[in-house]
This record gives structure tokens, C-alpha cells and sequence, in this order.
């Protein structure tokens, strides 16, 4: 007589298990720790429409804005001639967002904004952050710091990249 286990047997341990370390896992996970990479991956999004649309619309200047708003991180596509295009929102969960152009670093405070205006060409024409005009000529650092951080980096030339200048 051969002792062993059956098929079945072994494919039943194996989803028990699987069902257990499922459960295992999302217990131990906080949720706040994918909050600055989705914040980071919204601003990109956001900052390439608005970049995308200032190019398609030449008969209009188009901005992105981002301020807090509550529990939330607002993101704005604006135009001189539609207003609103687009709004976001998305969570802010333990996240600031400290934003650096050359010696200057700034912490968005809650009523504070970062305010880019793109030019026909894809371009950054202006930059503001809380309302004083900012130049970023070695580019404009976004980090996004919470339980771990995310950071763009925006060149005048328009071009957005992950990762730090």
C-alpha cells in the first residue's frame, strides 16, 4: 500500500495557504505607505495634460495648479478661455509635498499652491509657488514625502522626468 498525499489534498493546502498569507499580508501593510507614489503618479498625469493641451491650444494659456484642499491634494488644468478643464483630487493621507528650484525650498502649507503655466510650445512660461513667482532654471524638484517619497523633476524645456534633477 503507497502512502502519500492525493492530488486534491495537495492542491486544497495549497489555496488555504494562499488564502492565509493573502490575509497575512494586507493586515501588515499599511495603505498610507502607497499614498506618495499615487499622489507623484496623479501630478505626473495632470502636468503632461495640461503641457499636452497648451501645445493642441494655441489660442489659450493653459495652467496646473496643486493646492491642498481639506484631506486632499487638488489638482487643476486650467485655460484663460474654458476655465476648469479638469480637476483631481486625491488623498493626502500623511503626505506633504516640499518643492525645490535651486536655493529655494518651499513646503506647501495648506491654502498654499504650486501654480505652472505652459506656453504654445510645451514650454514652462511662468512658475509660482504660494503666490511669489519662482525661476526654475536647473528645474523644478516635486517631492512628494509621506511613509516613503516620490519625487518629478519639471525643466523649463517642459520635460518631466521621475527622480530628482
Amino acid at each position: 500500500m503507497q502512502q502519500g498525499f492525493t492530488i486534491v489534498e495537495l492542491v486544497v493546502v495549497i489555496i488555504l495557504l494562499s488564502i492565509l498569507s493573502a490575509v497575512a499580508l494586507s493586515r501588515s501593510v499599511s495603505t498610507t505607505a502607497f499614498t506618495p507614489a499615487s499622489v507623484a503618479h496623479q501630478m505626473h498625469q495632470e502636468i503632461k495634460f495640461a503641457q499636452a493641451t497648451a501645445m493642441s491650444r494655441q489660442d489659450t494659456d493653459i495652467t496646473f495648479q496643486l493646492d491642498a484642499n481639506g484631506d486632499n491634494w487638488r489638482l487643476i488644468n486650467s485655460s484663460t478661455a474654458d476655465g476648469i478643464l479638469r480637476t483631481a483630487l486625491v488623498p493626502a493621507e500623511n503626505t506633504d509635498i516640499r518643492l525645490t528650484s535651486g536655493a529655494t525650498v518651499e513646503t506647501l502649507q495648506d491654502g498654499g499652491s504650486l501654480l505652472i503655466a505652459f506656453d504654445s510650445l510645451g514650454n514652462v512660461n511662468s512658475l509660482s509657488v504660494e503666490g511669489s513667482a519662482v525661476s526654475a532654471t536647473t528645474g523644478l524638484l516635486v517631492e512628494v514625502i509621506g511613509d516613503n517619497s516620490r519625487s518629478l523633476c519639471l525643466y523649463n524645456s517642459g520635460y518631466l522626468a521621475n527622480g530628482s534633477c
